[in-house]
């Protein structure tokens, strides 16, 4: 068990929740990349575009890059997340299931050997009460 800010789960459901947390921190970096450059463009009028504008561009096409594949990994994340909860409920739904089938196949089998002790302990009775039996069996 680990615990992050909080957050009290098994190693892979803290890796899912700290990649996605993450992305989102990077997700906020590259929208304000993407406003301040914004901002420089519109600051070109006043200043003039000598040598910023192909800056500006290519770092606002970066942060756009950026800002994609952030949402579409958290997105993946979420998913991956939601994905295991769903496994991890069916397993614990057949777990009980396969419990549940154990069981009955152990009630079962205890009612069998019950069976065969009552068997077993019938025989024996009639064999210590019956002296014929026991003086054959003393004399062999």
């Amino acid at each position: 068990m680990i615990v992050l800010g909080g957050y009290v789960g098994n190693r892979e459901e803290v890796a899912v929740q700290s990649l996605i947390a993450i992305y989102a921190i990077c997700s906020l970096f590259f929208v304000g990349g993407l406003a301040l450059g914004f901002k420089t463009l519109r600051r070109i009028k006043v200043e003039g575009s000598k040598g910023i504008k192909g800056r500006v561009l290519i770092g606002m096409v970066l942060n756009g890059l950026l800002l994609c594949v952030a949402l579409s990994l958290t997105g993946f994340g979420i998913y991956v997340s939601e994905l295991k909860a769903k496994l991890d409920q069916q397993e614990a739904s057949d777990k009980h299931e396969f419990d549940a089938k154990i069981n009955a196949v152990n009630t079962g089998f205890a009612l069998q050997v019950k069976n065969l002790q009552s068997r077993y302990e019938a025989s024996w009775a009639e064999l210590t009460n019956n002296a014929s039996i026991l003086d054959c069996l003393g004399s062999a």
